[in-house]
């Protein structure tokens, strides 16, 4: 007995409808609603840790740095010229080491380390977005090293955080410093670049030029301490100034967290 071989009649094709379209793409819509600001929080939380991963590294190098140097904590700048490659140059050269490239014997001779994430890719001047304190630890003067046995509270002592250039509309009078704003710099003049002032005698800290501490990771900082340990922390947690004011604070203070004592 042979069996049929034609098959069975096909069912007419139906195409979506108008309405149908509409409500799909409404559905989609609401979905990509919900779910890009997710995707925006985690891609930032993201980067946060990428910040931080670098701030744990120049920690860890900081210390280095002391273990070695019979306890003295790296300088603002040295003189002489860098050993190459140069992570921060000036144009025309000038005979200064600054701290970036005397910690890179102690981690990666790399840019991208001393650099924050959020900064631009393909920038070439020294704002790098990750500053070492100033004037308290940033110091210059050989006749008066600073050693690690002279910071009073190492674990309580931020020695690096996120930094820029500041905006003085955005500080002069504000009283959180979480929204205190930076901008990118230029070649000229890397010290303005590389680190971020403290409310300490002989800083800049009231001046136009002053380089702040700068919130970039969901209104927070990442910052390395004195004892080599990283976190992410709120800015006005550091105690630049009198809490609820725009005063600085002074060293001594109980809440500074960028001074000596």
């Amino acid at each position: 007995m042979l069996l049929s071989t034609r098959s069975a009649p096909s069912l007419p094709q139906r195409a979506f409808t108008l309405i149908e379209l509409l409500v799909v793409i409404a559905i989609i819509a609401i979905l990509a609603g919900m779910l890009l600001p997710a995707l925006a929080k985690a891609k930032a939380k993201a980067v946060g840790s990428q910040c931080l991963n670098k701030h744990k590294q120049i920690a860890l190098a900081y210390k280095l740095y002391a273990d070695d140097y019979d306890g003295v904590l790296v300088p603002l700048d040295s003189p002489g010229f860098p050993s190459a490659p140069a992570l921060v140059v000036r144009n025309p050269a000038t005979p200064n080491t600054w701290w970036p490239d005397q910690l890179k014997r102690f981690s990666a001779a790399d840019k991208l380390l001393f650099q924050c994430p959020t900064q631009p890719k393909g920038w070439t001047s020294n704002d790098f977005g990750i500053g070492l304190s100033t004037p308290q630890l940033g110091w210059v003067n050989p006749a008066s090293r600073l050693r690690e046995i002279n910071v009073n509270k190492p674990s309580e002592t931020v020695a690096f955080a996120d930094s820029a250039f500041g905006v003085p509309a955005s500080w002069a009078t504000e009283t959180d410093p979480a929204k205190w704003q930076g901008q990118q710099g230029s070649t000229v003049n890397p010290n303005e670049r590389i680190s971020f002032d403290t409310p300490a005698p002989g800083g800049s800290f009231n001046q136009p030029f002053s380089r702040r501490v700068i919130s970039r990771h969901q209104g927070k900082t990442s910052t390395g301490w004195v004892d080599g340990h990283a976190e992410t922390t709120l800015t006005r947690s550091l105690g630049f100034l009198v809490a609820g004011t725009a005063t600085p604070n002074t060293v001594g203070a109980p809440d500074a967290k960028w001074d000596l004592e």
